[in-house]
């Protein structure tokens, strides 16, 4: 039982960053009115701080367990995106892009 509680939370995380790779691009381009040379360096920003995420993650699986390293990274992920929504609110707050994707990218490691 367990462990199938474990698989429909990784669904789930899947779903959310497949969700994001699309939403994020469009989000990036129409409201904060990002270049494509821009948007790309978001995204290798995104990548390399899943490195770190990742180390963080396998640190907080050994402390407790996958299922509730995936809980917590699911619920943090939704948090700090509502969070990146609400503060990205046009050109003029562009900057805060660069500390989100670190985030963003650290969260999905």
């Amino acid at each position: 039982l367990p462990w199938r509680n474990f698989f429909v939370a990784v669904i789930f995380g899947q779903a959310a960053t497949a969700a994001y790779t699309t939403i994020a691009v469009t989000f990036l381009v129409e409201v904060v009115k990002l270049n494509s040379t821009a948007t790309g360096l978001v995204f290798i920003v995104v990548l390399m701080s899943i490195i770190p995420g990742n180390f963080c993650s396998k640190y907080l699986m050994r402390k407790t367990n996958p299922i509730v390293t995936v809980k917590v990274c699911v619920i943090l992920y939704i948090i700090i995106n509502f969070a990146t929504f609400l503060t990205l609110t046009g050109p003029e707050v562009g900057y805060l892009v660069w500390p989100y994707s670190a985030i963003w990218g650290f969260m999905l490691g």
